[in-house]
């Protein structure tokens, strides 16, 4: 016999109980004689006591109960049965001789759910027992069944985890290296020339692609966990427009496209997760221009009244390759990209036509698309332009961005709500600070430190959350830079212990995550450890130089060491 590996444990299910409750000892026997056809186990009471001794041992499926018993009467059984959560489930059936609707009556008072009429028609009786021996059986097997599914989902939520601390883990162990490689190629272009520029150009440019990839990747994680949130805020479109065309300019330029693109006047406002709708653009700027060569993408605005409320739409239209039919059908399911030869000559993930769809429709929208083999596409977003609140201004959005391709943001905390997108050279603002940073990485240290050294700031470094709060005791900071997995201390506890010290002393200096975990979960646990911001490896200088203009702003002319105007938090 071949081996087909272990069979699976068969669940033996022990026979259904009936109780049967007779003083007479003779009906006793022609009862168990009757039930003797049907496959249950009999058990025989000879009285109302001998029965409540009897269901407090076993769990029946339906109890036989003769109504006329001295001492305690079948009613009285029934009664105190009904009364008590262990046994009130049980279907009691009362059994007599005594044809009278009163008895009826008080029978069905006490909680019994038929009746039979002695002498008993065996028949009758094997047709009313395998009816609730069939509800037991579809009892049993939903039990089971409910049991099943729960364990399902038992392993369900615990591969889910798993895969959420996978995606973590490599998100941090890909981020980490990624910023020393984006960094350092951003660090050393302005000391290059000639080629030596050129070729740290595309170190730089695949890192921010093999970021991208990545962020890509942790996006849809995100939306089948159903972890995405929105944050919502005013959005000024054109302003959100040049910024997305900043980012996709080196795309464009790959192929020699050029982009035009035309925005109703005056200035349209939205009330939308700008982040996201920037995101959903920047994909499908990036699509049409990877499929168009030495053509136009045009990005068309338009909004209208739908039912008296305002919506906009954003219209993207290349020239290039188009889709057949079935790709437009398939186009923004995950992983899919035409077909193989598409995916081998022009590259990607297949993730950011389905991200996109899935924002435009977290966002109250839509995205579809038309197209033609041959002849390009066209991508329409609609979406809602949202409700400012009273006395709400909508405010251009902000100028700086991440890197190419990558989402990156300043995630803004208590500390400023201008962090993004406000960089300046430190001449402008004047006076240089003293920045504490916290990180074990030694190449993550060296590029900061040569990073803010340039910029004219004095860097101590503390490898570790200890060795940070040592220095903290005889040296105080204008901003620290708190890296988060470390050994021994990690930043979370550290910030804990900062933000105790400095309740007592009122004072609260700025602490900024700087880490490559850049889940949702672990930007709330800084916060709640009382930091102030947070920015993502890899960090981007303009993301970097907007937190240190407001720092600086924040200090005025004098650098203070007690309290710093602009940054403090309430305590």
């Amino acid at each position: 016999m071949s081996e087909q590996g272990p069979l699976a444990p068969t669940t033996v299910r022990p026979r259904p109980k009936v109780l049967i409750v007779d003083d007479q000892p003779q009906n006793l026997v022609a009862l168990q004689a009757i039930l003797r056809e049907l496959d249950v186990e009999v058990v025989q009471a000879g009285s109302g006591f001998e029965a409540l001794a009897a269901v407090l041992r076993y769990d029946f499926v339906v109890i036989l109960l003769d109504v006329m018993m001295p001492e305690l009467g079948g009613v009285d059984v029934a009664t105190l049965l009904r009364g008590n959560s262990r046994t009130s489930h049980i279907p009691i059936i009362f059994v007599t001789a005594i044809d009278s609707d009163d008895i009826v009556f008080k029978g069905y008072e006490a909680g019994a759910v038929d009746y039979l009429f002695k002498p008993i028609n065996p028949v009758v009786l094997k047709s009313k027992l395998n009816v609730f021996l069939e509800l037991d059986r579809r009892w049993r097997m939903l039990e089971e069944r409910s049991a099943e599914l729960e364990l399902a989902k038992d392993r369900a939520e615990s591969a889910n985890l798993s895969k959420s601390r996978f995606l973590a883990t490599m998100s941090h162990e890909l981020r980490t290296p990624l910023n020393a490689i984006i960094g350092f190629s951003e660090l050393l272009q302005g000391e290059m020339r000639g080629q030596a520029a050129d070729d740290l150009c595309t170190i730089r440019d695949a890192g921010r692609h093999l970021l991208s990839v990545i962020d890509s990747i942790l996006d849809i994680s995100k939306i089948e966990a159903g972890e995405v949130t929105l944050n919502i805020e005013p959005c000024e479109v054109q302003s959100l427009l040049d910024e997305v065309a900043r980012m996709a300019a080196p795309l464009l330029r790959c192929n020699r496209n050029s982009l035009e693109i035309s925005c109703p006047e005056p200035p349209l406002h939205m009330v939308t997760d700008t982040a996201k709708v920037r995101q959903c653009l920047f994909n499908l700027l990036g699509n049409a221009a990877k499929f168009s060569r030495d053509s136009v993408v045009s990005v068309v605005v338009e909004h209208d009244l739908v039912d008296g409320e305002q919506w906009v739409q954003f219209r993207v239209t290349d020239r290039g390759i188009g889709m057949s039919p079935d790709q437009v059908a398939s186009s923004f399911k995950p992983f899919t990209q035409g077909d193989d030869s598409i995916a081998r000559r022009y590259g990607g993930t297949g993730l950011g036509l389905a991200i996109t769809k899935t924002f435009c429709q977290l966002l109250g929208g839509d995205v579809e698309v038309d197209s033609v083999l041959g002849q390009g596409a066209t991508f329409t977003m609609h979406l809602p332009c949202g409700k400012p609140g009273a006395g709400q201004e909508c405010e251009p959005a902000s100028e700086a961005r991440a890197p190419l391709g990558t989402r990156g943001e300043c995630v803004r905390g208590p500390l400023t709500e201008e962090v993004r997108g406000r960089g300046a050279p430190a001449e402008e603002h004047g006076g240089h600070l003293d920045i504490l940073l916290v990180e074990d990485n030694p190449t993550s240290q060296e590029l900061m430190q040569r990073y803010l050294a340039r910029q004219g700031h004095r860097v101590v470094v503390a490898d570790g959350g200890k060795a940070a709060l040592a220095l903290l005791e005889s040296e105080a900071f204008d901003l620290i830079l708190m890296d988060i997995e470390m050994p021994e201390m990690d930043g979370l506890e550290a910030a804990r212990v900062i933000r105790r010290r400095e309740a007592a002393k009122g004072m609260h200096s700025p602490i900024v995550a700087v880490t490559a975990h850049t889940f949702a979960e672990d930007r709330r646990r800084c916060f709640e450890a009382g930091m102030d911001a947070f920015l993502p490896k890899p960090i981007h200088p303009n993301e970097l130089d907007a937190l240190l203009a407001h720092v600086r702003s924040g200090l005025g002319a004098s650098i203070g060491r007690e309290r710093h105007p602009g940054l403090t938090r309430e305590h």
